[in-house]
């Protein structure tokens, strides 16, 4: 079996269902949407994407270049600028639409030139849409997670309308979170295709989170960087507030970038106490999970997240936002505690209970088969086999 992975390859979810396609002995040609410089697979070739990826190196905003009256430069002004639209759902579709024949006409000269049995796009925006507009035969599986229908497709009317134009079109379906094979029902993907309920990266690598020995000091851990669907700033107010507690620490990952902005809501000195950190490898991000002993993911909305599955994994009791997805895990006995993400008294009495009730010998969490990579391995290769099966009947 051939199988043509397609998704962004700068994302570490790209990268582990690939890495687990090639572990369960399927043949994999990796092509990227985005281009990406350390790792191995194809990168797009068209213009505009050569003209992105310079918009993206830019986004940055800049803080210094300020005029003799006291204004903003015009260089600043422009930066700024495009960091805001870099934000913007509806000027990411409008790109994609100015790459989509380009990007489109690439994966069809590949899929001449491989032949693969099967194109697997890693998110509906903007790979699925790219890759079930594809004038070939060869059956497209779609993978879903995170954001792709709320608030991706839900508050962009161009990508809804993509969407339910194309989705029928899916010969297999992928997904985290099951509120999401309800919406894909809802933007017309076809009930009677396979579909397979499994984590979003192929599921947690064991290797690298397990269960080590804690030390002395209590580790609290916020592993999501500034990301608009988590409040981060909830969780570094709720760390400052529990700066008391004896031989705790809190370090939170991704925000060394926004320090100073920390530093001017909270104070130089409070902010100081703290860890935060750049973004960290895989390699890094293991290390630290190993050693936490409670993770915080306050998130607003999510499909599965990687990183609390990850927290129960290395032995972490997982303080969350109160997602339905987490709900159903809860409720198969993981030690995770929800709380009401926007609530910042909330995130800080969820921490202090999950440091109360988190054992001194953290235990191995047992994470069902969709988490799992190793169960993942025949259970992607019986879902692929499935869609091609469905595909020959059809």
């Amino acid at each position: 079996m051939k199988v043509l992975l397609y998704g962004d390859f700068r994302s570490p979810h790209a990268r582990g269902w690939h890495q687990g396609l090639i572990s369960a002995g399927i043949d994999v040609i990796a092509v990227s949407s985005e281009t990406v410089s350390d790792y191995e697979a194809l990168n797009p070739e068209d213009v505009v994407s050569r003209l992105r990826q310079r918009f993206v190196d830019s986004r940055a905003t800049v803080k210094g270049s300020a005029v003799k009256d006291g204004g903003q430069s015009a260089v600043t002004k422009f930066k700024r600028t495009l960091s805001w639209l870099a934000r913007s759902q509806v000027f990411h579709s409008i790109v994609h639409l100015l790459r989509s024949r380009a990007l489109r006409s690439r994966l069809e000269r590949l899929c001449e030139l491989e032949k693969p049995d099967i194109v697997h796009a890693l998110r509906i925006p903007y790979e699925g849409v790219t890759a079930l507009d594809v004038h070939n035969d060869i059956p497209v599986v779609l993978s879903t997670w995170g954001s792709d229908f709320v608030p991706q497709a839900s508050s962009d009317p161009l990508l809804a309308r993509w969407i339910r134009r194309r989705l029928h079109r899916a010969s297999g379906y992928q997904y985290d979170a099951h509120e999401d094979l309800l919406r894909a029902g809802q933007y017309g993907l076809d009930a009677r295709v396979p579909a397979l309920y499994a984590a979003g990266n192929f599921g947690v690598d064991l290797e690298l989170f397990f269960v080590e020995q804690r030390g002395p000091m209590r580790t609290v851990v916020y592993p999501r960087r500034a990301t608009p669907n988590s409040n981060f700033r909830g969780f570094v107010a709720a760390a400052i507030s529990l700066q008391s507690l004896p031989n705790t620490r809190f370090i939170g990952v991704g925000l060394a970038s926004i320090q100073a902005d920390m530093e001017s809501e909270f104070g130089r000195d409070a902010v100081a106490r703290l860890t935060l950190t750049g973004n960290l490898s895989r390699k890094e991000m293991a290390e630290l999970m190993r050693s936490a002993d409670v993770v915080v993911s306050p998130t607003f909305w999510d499909g599965t997240p990687l990183t609390v599955l990850e927290a129960l994994a290395s032995g972490a009791r997982v303080v969350a936002g109160d997602l339905a997805e987490l709900r159903e895990l809860q409720s198969q006995g993981l030690a995770i505690d929800l709380i009401n993400a926007g609530d910042t008294t909330a995130i800080a009495s969820g921490i202090r209970r999950a440091l109360e009730a988190v054992s001194v010998t953290a235990e191995q969490t047992v994470l069902p088969a969709p988490f799992n990579r190793a169960a993942n391995v025949s259970r992607v290769t019986d879902f692929y086999t499935r869609v091609l099966l469905a595909s020959k009947s059809a």
